[in-house]
């Protein structure tokens, strides 16, 4: 007989492969950090994978939800850095917050068109995921022009990106978190209609180098843009007059231009140890000293005002 480890109402075998108890509808914490398990065949019957249920099941390499699944929970997959693909079936209607977090091996996956409620961002820290697609059936996300994220479509709010997402034009918000952790994004052109980027919006993208704001932005989120330690140079646009603490520790930020509408900034910048310059309008520099910590003052620049050309 082989050897095996009871836990809860399933026993893993050594080989890694999970057998089920009859008669489970719900998967609990019971695998939580369990290095041991590499597959596992969820029962028909089952309706709700738990919080954490799988959580840093780091040699886990295949998975299979049954159709019976409606509610996959917050952060249920959370450190399964083996797994490379998850098919979600059709019955399931709710994801939870970083229910996927850090499936850092996770290539591609599909939202069926049953989900209905998606809790914010679902792929935070997945480097290694290229492919995200709503089924078009769907009638509350859509991943438009093939953009790879997921975008609430009554809000056209972009809540989930990945490496290789387009934001497309009509999204109005990148919601927090939708890209935290994206380490393989190099570049993100955020488009006119963009007016607000959420918290954690894009913390710890560490290979962004080339960003272009959208001319029509307001609002940066606390956070939004924390570590980004490629980036060297960004230019905030006309518009926006709220800045959280976002670029706190992009420690190869060389130039910074601010406009003159930002009412609330904060205290930016901390960690920026490459800092040359940072460009403020005409008659801002008193402005901007009493808003940006003392150590960035030596580099702070007005600049010239723009003269208007003669008729």
């Amino acid at each position: 007989m082989a050897e095996f480890e009871i836990i809860g109402n399933v026993a893993i075998i050594k080989d890694g492969v999970a057998i089920f108890a009859e008669g489970i509808t719900e998967i609990g914490f019971a695998f939580s950090c369990c290095s041991s398990l590499k597959s596992i065949v969820i029962p028909e019957g089952v309706t709700k994978i738990d919080c954490s249920a799988f959580f840093e099941c780091i040699n886990l390499t295949s998975i299979t939800i049954p159709k019976s699944v409606k509610k996959i929970d917050s952060r249920a997959f959370q450190g399964c850095s083996g797994l490379t693909s998850i098919v979600i079936p059709e019955s399931v209607t709710s994801i939870g917050s970083g229910a996927f977090d850090r499936c850092s091996s996770l290539k591609s996956i599909v939202i069926p068109k049953s989900v209905t409620s998606i809790d914010g961002s679902i792929f935070t820290h997945c480097s290694s995921l290229t492919s995200i697609e709503v089924d078009e059936g769907n009638k509350v996300y859509d991943s438009r022009e093939g953009c790879n994220a997921i975008i609430e479509t009554a809000t056209n709010t972009l809540i989930s990106g990945c490496k290789s997402t387009i934001i497309p034009v009509g999204v109005t918000s990148i919601g927090k978190e939708a890209f935290q952790g994206c380490s393989g994004l190099t570049s993100i052109v955020i488009p006119e209609s963009v007016t607000s980027i959420g918290d954690y919006a894009f913390f710890l993208c560490s290979g962004l180098t080339d960003l272009v704001f959208s001319k029509e932005l307001t609002s940066i989120g606390s956070t939004a843009f924390w570590n980004c330690r490629s980036l060297t140079s960004i230019v905030i646009p006309k518009g926006v007059t709220s800045i959280g603490v976002a670029f706190d520790g992009c420690t190869n930020l060389k130039t910074i231009t601010l406009p003159v509408g930002v009412k609330e900034i904060y205290d930016n910048f901390r960690g920026c140890e490459s800092i040359e310059a940072i460009y403020v309008p005409a008659k801002k520099a008193d402005y901007y000293k009493k808003r940006l910590p003392e150590e960035l003052h030596q580099f702070i620049v007005e600049m010239e005002p723009v003269k208007k050309a003669k008729k």
